[in-house]
């Protein structure tokens, strides 16, 4: 997943205003960003360092140091085109498709007309090579996709995917 530079303005009370301040910094971003979802920036993955301390302000409604901070995040921001890789945690009944687990953060459809050439099958979709061979898709198979639809609502992104082989 990309890492990318992100900045946000953060408060702190004036008890966190000492020589760590970086690090209670860090801390809150960590806490207060990891797993939340924009639609700008798309899913905070992991805070990953602090980039630089900007200007500070003391705020006039509540007393607290704001501190404009650039920060690096892994992000994942599901939009058409992207490529992922997944987890099937789900395989809907009657052969309709699958659920697919993105970085433990979001799941993603792909119905089972985006599964050609699989076929389903006992509740796994299956692909019979040209040596006979079966590749199976089931309940907790890695397997690697595409966006092919996304949108953004109510702070999480709803996807629709097609199998990639």
């Amino acid at each position: 997943m990309p890492i990318v530079e992100l900045n946000k303005d953060i408060p702190l009370e004036c008890k966190y205003l000492d020589s760590n301040i970086e690090d209670h910094i860090f801390k809150y971003l960590k806490h207060n960003m990891n797993r939340t979802c924009s639609f700008n920036n798309g899913y905070i993955l992991d805070v990953k360092r602090i980039i630089s301390l900007g200007d500070n302000k003391v705020s006039s409604a509540n007393s607290l140091a704001i501190f404009k901070v650039s920060y690096e995040a892994e992000t994942l921001k599901p939009v058409v085109g992207t490529k992922l890789s997944g987890n099937v945690c789900m395989v809907l009944k009657n052969g309709d498709g699958i659920m697919v687990d993105i970085c433990n953060i979001m799941q993603l459809l792909i119905p089972s007309h985006n599964m050609k050439p699989f076929v389903y099958k006992n509740n796994s979709f299956d692909l019979i090579n040209k040596d006979n061979s079966v590749v199976s898709i089931k309940t907790g198979s890695d397997i690697n996709l595409e966006v092919v639809a996304s949108k953004y609502e109510k702070k999480k992104y709803s996807c629709i995917g097609k199998i990639i082989i």
